[in-house]
């Protein structure tokens, strides 16, 4: 099984994708991209065929004549490779050392072991993941969220788990199985009652300010502190550290040292179907933000418009827990949304979009009617602007103005905009970028698309409507359509 290219004339043009080995996979792949490719594979064999006699696996180039016609000599001296073609010959040699015969085998690439498996049946691992450094080694670690978890001895049943992976230079042969957590590769944090579904929603950021990235935990089926407000929802935050990490962590066990619960405030509410974190205060503590769905307003008046819970991190003071309804401006805030039904806080996030140094809050509102309520399930986004002080206990959506933050509504008839929400700096200027999911939109049936509203200093308005900004050419209103 010589390695063939389709610009040699290889029979292999036609094949399938799973065929790669049998084929130059740069070549094919990138073809239609380069006007000169087949001079450049070429370039690309002779660097192939240096790096395998190095390592002392068979190959020949250029490949044996085929029924074709060979490249014309006056192109291929046409073409003299540059510092860059070499560069990328090279690398695609390596890539080709993967999938050469060597000593008549087939060498495959093979990413088994960096697949993280889950331990029962049911469990839901990989419900929600994210990343941060919880024993402070310099290496991000892996957090897996498996809502389906049911307790260390599968005893509380959807009491959910959290499994922490350690990241470092040996991550890739360790076991991954999340049944060989043993306090020095990674750990288990165990929900505490069964339905509490832990893990529906993992976040991390350094919450009390010593340095060490601390686990934060949704669970959205919690029942509050004493189990009597069904699907309250919770929240916890386990701290960071450097060591001393055993083989499992009971969220009950959480003590104000170790970490802390956050509790929702009304049955029904869903607390932490969606937690994330940013310094919306800017005082160098992460905040923890978490997602209310189905909150139902300031006065408990319209039912699932949904709410955001931000508690303000500090570096000490902590107690085992706190109640959402004790926010009042100086420990944290809530945001209440607009109207019955939209689900704001089904999705959260943060970024700096206006970039004056305060983390803003990002908050998908899924089922949003638009600006006058008439296209149902559109879908919205609200933005909601950090500041230093000055915060109430509560901050309602609906007199954002531009100067405080901002609303995207999306465009269509159930396109459920704002299903997802993220933020990063797109275009390097500074400012993050808002990123907005819209699964539902309808170029083709259920297509999806996603948006991407450039971050700014100054300049917004109370709303920016996604329609408008589609024909628009100015920078304030940049949005790119995937579909």
């Amino acid at each position: 099984e010589r390695l063939t290219c389709p610009t040699c004339a290889c029979p292999s043009r036609g094949t399938r994708r799973g065929n790669l080995r049998k084929r130059c996979t740069a070549a094919l792949r990138l073809e239609t991209i380069f006007p000169k490719l087949r001079v450049l594979a070429l370039t690309v064999g002779e660097s192939t065929s240096m790096v395998a006699s190095l390592f002392e696996i068979p190959f020949r180039w250029p490949p044996a004549p085929q029924s074709r016609p060979p490249l014309r000599q006056d192109k291929l001296q046409a073409t003299v490779p540059t510092a860059s073609m070499t560069i990328f010959a090279l690398m695609v040699s390596l890539v080709c050392l993967f999938v050469l015969p060597t000593n008549g085998a087939t060498r495959q690439l093979n990413f088994s072991n960096r697949t993280i498996y889950g331990v029962d049946s049911v469990d839901y691992t990989g419900m929600a993941v994210s990343s941060g450094d919880i024993n402070g080694d310099g290496y991000p670690d892996v957090i897996i969220g498996a809502n389906g978890g049911d307790g260390a001895s599968n005893a509380v049943v959807d009491a959910g788990e959290v499994y922490v992976f350690f990241g470092g230079p040996s991550f890739s042969t360790l076991s991954f199985h999340a049944s060989s957590l043993d306090g020095s590769n990674g750990f288990t944090i165990y929900g505490v009652n069964s339905g509490d579904s832990a893990g529906i929603s993992v976040s991390s950021g350094d919450v009390n300010c010593d340095g060490y990235a601390d686990v934060l935990i949704g669970a959205s089926l919690g029942s509050g502190a004493s189990n009597g407000a069904a699907n309250t929802g919770e929240a916890y935050v386990v701290f960071g550290k450097a060591s001393g990490w055993v083989a499992s962590v009971q969220a009950s066990s959480l003590d104000g040292r170790s970490g802390f619960t956050i509790y929702g405030v009304d049955s029904g509410d869903a607390a932490g179907n969606g937690v994330s974190r940013g310094d919306v205060n800017g005082d160098g503590c992460v905040d923890v933000l978490i997602g209310v769905y189905g909150g139902d307003g300031s006065s408990n008046s319209a039912s699932n418009t949904g709410e955001v819970h931000v508690v303000f991190g500090k570096a000490s003071g902590w107690t085992p827990s706190i109640e959402a309804s004790s926010l009042d401006g100086s420990n944290g805030f809530t945001i209440y949304g607009v109207d019955s039904g939209d689900w704001a806080g089904r999705t959260v996030s943060s970024g700096d979009v206006n970039g004056d140094g305060y983390a803003d809050v990002l908050i998908g509102v899924t089922y949003g009617n638009g600006p006058s309520n008439n296209a149902a399930n559109t879908g919205e986004m609200y933005i909601v602007f950090g500041k230093a002080s000055g915060w109430a206990s509560t901050f309602q959506v609906s007199s954002l103005d531009g100067s405080n933050g901002f609303i995207v509504y999306g465009i269509g008839f159930r396109d459920n905009a704002g299903r997802s929400v993220s933020s990063g700096d797109i275009n390097g200027d500074g400012y993050a970028d808002v990123l907005m999911g819209m699964p539902k939109e309808n170029p083709v049936t259920d297509t999806g698309e996603v948006y991407v509203l450039f971050g700014k200093a100054s300049g917004w308005t109370a709303s920016v409507q996604v329609a408008i900004c589609r024909s628009s050419s100015l920078k304030s209103c940049t949005i790119y359509f995937v579909t």
